[in-house]
């Protein structure tokens, strides 16, 4: 195959997919990106990244997205780290933050500035904090006790920030009492502490948070729509709870009436775009309009161009359909309804890139160079996006990493003469799974669809060698084995390619490593799997009947392969395949004491089929009856069909490969019974040639015809009696041999009365 086709795989059946323990990749997995929105996270978004599931990623507190951290780092006069800031407040015990022995630099520190109260109201927080649970233990036992532990700790809080002077330390001893009266469910407290201590108050995180748990208590689903919208941007530890109290069956421009400025109103126009999948361009214009510094505009823009990779990248380089993009149907889609909402996502990516260009100077310069020349390269105009990028300067040590990567994929997409002895391969073949894979897939992709397979299947080889799982989708929409997509390189390629690309690729490895060292490492797997690819050329060529071609490969193949352990041959191969009968499959049999290796069987198969030419009459009807039984036994009922597959499933019927007739419908097998019949010189033996001929028809028949519920088979005595009918082979039998003809239809103990015969 030397154009790869873009296909709707996602519509193959789940229910013939059992080959790799019922798994099928769905959702994420088979959502393409080569552009995480960690890199431009502000901190608490991760649940709402662009994604199928109703959490993206579970929120990680860290101290880059804890805004209170920022305010201890001002506390300690931004002489702590903010990493050991984060340590101190969360992670060290009451008795350990307030010790004057500690070793830990933000509590000496603190100290030092003489700010032990600040330690003391720590202490106190941490002292009281597994009060912070709404029970005390799953069966609600000492409720009533917690609850009274509570409204002392509150008492306490209360009674210290009355003490202080301090007017921040204030409002934080009064944060921990409304925190717990949310937990005692006291709403009449939460609001008479939020108004004694934090009314138009926006100093400090806390101020915020105690907003947060007030917010609980207001009734109109209006109000609390408003007042969280202004709250979301301002708290990334409380937005995926913030979200949680975002009632979406509020008009917006019910909310939008509480909004007096611009920013108001950005905020509230955000949280109705938030979890939106699908084109936001027009929503993301007006929010940059009201508010252009708006905190998490990037955000919105940077998943736009997720939906962009999913919508035009996931369709254009794993097949896998868009089922995320809103108007696809995936039951009812077809070829062309994909291929023109790829036209109609890249016109899209073009109308995004022209807003942004309009933007580009009030934009942080990293964001802009990123998406614009990702974009660019949705667009098709690699060309373009490699200049952009090229001139990106960038400070962010993961974006480094990622232009990196990104360079060296729209070099190869944009110059066609690029080899890839002049790409850096060691930042494609390390780093994190998530860049790793995409980056070596989307890779090999270029390369393949230049027909530099040798290449491609080198960069393939390197996917998922570490437990990981991306996996992409067979092109043509058909199964494999028993499953329509793949995760390695060799499957790929055995169901996509014929006989002479592999052996491209088997010259290729062998020879680019001793001209280019650098490409060893590359092509590694690909040098290792050498027989196992001579195997599959030979396999190959034998599934395109030319025997001559697959004995030159399989001959090559060392005999302790076809008896390896490790491999399969000894026990799927351990049949004769020059034997069979009426009801002959995978059971093992008398004649099974003789067996053969995959390159016995083609050689004497060929043997075969050359001595038949120089014979007449009997000698050549037995020739070409052991011709055919060895044509029966390569197809999925025989038993050899490892001849020509390495993985067999009863499920597996449109599969991808050249011959899927001929292994299910046994029709060669048919052809030489024939040739036999006619050339048998004995009835009987001419009788038993048209029965095993007679048997592959009735393969092919089924495998055509499915069973109708509409028709009324009864008409012709049933099904099977309907079937039999169409069967032009012991329609024959049964007009030549009238005498016979229900002997060998039913009889299994006929068959060697009837072969002996001759």
């Amino acid at each position: 195959m030397k154009h790869w086709i873009l296909s709707i795989c996602f519509l193959i059946s789940v229910n013939t997919v059992n080959g790799c323990g019922g798994w099928y990749p769905f959702s994420d997995v088979i959502r393409f990106s080569i552009f995480s929105p960690l890199l431009f996270d502000d901190g608490g978004m991760s649940e709402f990244y662009f994604s199928s599931r109703n959490s993206s990623e579970l929120y990680e507190h860290t101290f880059k997205s804890d805004r209170n951290v920022d305010d201890w780092f001002n506390v300690c006069e931004q002489k702590v780290k903010k990493n050991l800031v984060f340590e101190a407040i969360y992670q060290l015990s009451a008795l350990g933050i307030v010790d004057e022995e500690s070793d830990h630099i933000f509590v000496k520190k603190m100290m030092e500035l003489g700010k032990e109260d600040h330690l003391q109201y720590l202490a106190f927080a941490k002292k009281n904090s597994y009060l912070n649970n709404a029970y005390e233990d799953s069966w609600e036992r000492g409720y009533k006790e917690l609850k009274h532990k509570r409204s002392h700790a509150i008492q306490d809080a209360e009674h210290y920030a009355e003490l202080t002077e301090d007017k921040t330390l204030k409002r934080r001893y009064a944060f921990v009492a409304i925190r717990l009266a949310f937990y005692n469910g006291d709403h009449l407290q939460i609001n008479r502490l939020y108004d004694n201590y934090f009314a138009g108050t926006t100093e400090l995180t806390i101020d915020y948070w105690a907003k947060y748990y007030q917010l609980h208590t207001v009734d109109s689903p209006v109000i609390r729509n408003f007042t969280l919208a202004q709250l979301f941007e301002k708290t990334p530890t409380k937005r995926p709870g913030l979200y949680l109290m975002f009632n979406r069956d509020v008009e917006m421009n019910d909310v939008m009436k509480f909004a007096t400025t611009n920013k108001e109103k950005a905020n509230v126009l955000f949280m109705y775009s938030l979890r939106k999948t699908d084109r936001q361009l027009s929503n993301i214009r007006r929010i940059y309009e009201l508010n252009p510094d708006h905190v998490l505009l990037p955000f919105l823009i940077v998943r736009e161009v997720n939906k962009l990779e999913h919508w035009v990248m996931s369709t254009k380089y794993t097949a896998f359909a868009p089922i995320l993009r809103p108007g696809y149907d995936y039951r009812s889609s077809n070829q062309a309804l994909i291929n023109s909402a790829i036209e109609e996502d890249q016109k899209y990516a073009e109308s995004f890139l022209s807003w942004l260009y309009s933007v580009k100077s009030t934009l942080n310069q990293e964001l802009y160079n990123s998406v614009v020349s990702l974009t660019q390269f949705i667009s098709d105009d690699a060309a373009t996006a490699y200049q952009t990028l090229s001139a990106a300067k960038y400070v962010d040590e993961e974006l480094i990493d990622w232009k990196g990567r990104m360079m060296g994929i729209l070099k190869v997409a944009a110059f066609e003469s690029t080899e890839i002895e002049s790409i850096d391969l060691s930042i494609y073949l390390s780093g994190d799974a998530f860049a790793r894979q995409r980056f070596l897939f989307l890779m090999g992709r270029l390369y393949e669809f230049r027909n530099e397979l040798g290449v491609a299947a080198g960069l393939y080889s390197h996917l998922n060698q570490n437990n990981n799982r991306f996996v992409w989708a067979e092109p043509k929409g058909y199964a494999t084995f028993n499953q329509s997509f793949y995760w390695d390189y060799f499957d790929y390629f055995d169901a996509n390619y014929n006989a002479q690309d592999v052996v491209g690729i088997v010259d290729y490895a062998q020879s680019a490593a001793k001209l280019n060292p650098a490409l060893t490492h590359l092509l590694d797997r690909v040098t290792k799997d050498r027989v196992r690819l001579l195997d599959l050329i030979g396999t190959k060529y034998l599934r395109q009947d030319e025997l001559l071609k697959s004995i030159a490969y399989l001959k090559q193949v060392p005999t302790q392969y076809w008896q390896s352990d490790a491999l399969s041959y000894k026990k799927y191969l351990s049949a004769n395949p020059f034997y069979a009968d009426f009801y002959s499959g995978q059971d093992e049999r008398k004649a099974d004491t003789i067996t053969y290796t995959k390159y016995e069987v083609v050689q004497h198969l060929y043997d075969l089929i050359e001595l038949e030419k120089t014979q007449t009459g009997n000698a050549n009807a037995q020739t070409n009856f052991q011709i055919a039984n060895c044509y029966f036994n390569m197809t999925t009922h025989g038993n050899s069909w490892m001849m020509k597959r390495s993985w067999w499933s009863k499920y597996a019927h449109n599969t991808v490969y050249v011959d899927s007739d001929e292994f299910n419908k046994c029709i060669a097998a048919k052809s030489y019974y024939m040739k036999a019949s006619n050339a048998s010189e004995v009835d009987m033996f001419e009788a038993l040639c048209l029965r095993m001929a007679g048997r592959c028809e009735s393969y092919g028949l089924y495998f055509d015809e499915d069973y109708d519920y509409d028709f009324d088979y009864d008409a012709y005595g049933g099904f099977r009696e309907y079937m039999f009918d169409k069967n032009t082979s012991y329609k024959a039998l049964k007009s030549k041999f009238p005498e016979w003809h229900m002997e060998l239809v039913s009889n299994c103990h006929s068959f060697n009365r009837f072969y002996s015969s001759i």
